[in-house]
Parts: structure tokens; sequence; C-alpha cells
């Protein structure tokens, strides 16, 4: 099953070690799989829930499986931030999507399990 993850800040305060815990927590569910893209909408804390700040696409076998992930995620696990996780069904995509999302992004490959 598909997800889409929608994170609000509610603290404008970006701690480097959170920050860098939740690359190491994110990274490896790029590399197994899980995660298919995130990104930022480039806004923070403006009102008492934050504005909505980030959004992700992942995969898991159930909703419990994707919810537990997500909730052991730094920011959400500080108390940095609140989520939405939606069931997902993609149904439409475009075709070239390394050229629609450009050469800048960080690419994390999949790794592959020998047989």
């Amino acid at each position: 099953m598909m997800f889409v993850l929608l994170t609000r800040y509610t603290t404008a305060d970006r701690d480097e070690a959170v920050l860098e815990a939740h690359r190491n927590w994110l990274f490896p569910k790029y590399e197994d799989g899980t995660f298919i893209f995130s990104g930022g909408f480039g806004s923070f804390v403006e009102g008492p829930e934050g504005e909505l700040s980030a959004l992700a696409l992942l995969q898991a076998e159930s909703y419990e499986e994707a919810k537990a992930l997500v909730d052991s995620e730094p920011f959400f696990v500080n108390g940095n931030c609140t989520q939405d996780l939606l069931p997902f069904t993609a149904r439409v995509r475009a075709s070239g999507l390394d050229a629609i999302f450009g050469d800048d992004l960080i690419v994390v490959t999949p790794a592959t399990t020998a047989s």
C-alpha cells in the first residue's frame, strides 16, 4: 500500500542534532524502498498548529506498519511536528520523472538483495 505523509512543524527550532538524526532515519528508508519521495513546502511555523511544511510518499504493508514507521521519525519523536498519514492510490503518473525533478535532488538508490 502507498501512503502520503503530511507534516506540520510546530516549532521553528531546527536543532542540528535532530536534523542529522532525521537524515540518518530517512535515507535507509529510501535504500530499502519504503520511501519514494519527500520534500518541503518552504514554510515553517505560523499559528498554533503550524503550517503544512513537508510531504512524503511511502510504501508499507498496512496502515499500522506505516504509522509505526512515521511515529519513529526524530522530529515527531522530539515533539517538533505533527503528522497526517493518508492512504494513497496512484492512478496516473508522468513519464520522465528524472527530467521533471532535475539534477539537484538527492537520489538514494534502493539496495539490491543477492539472489
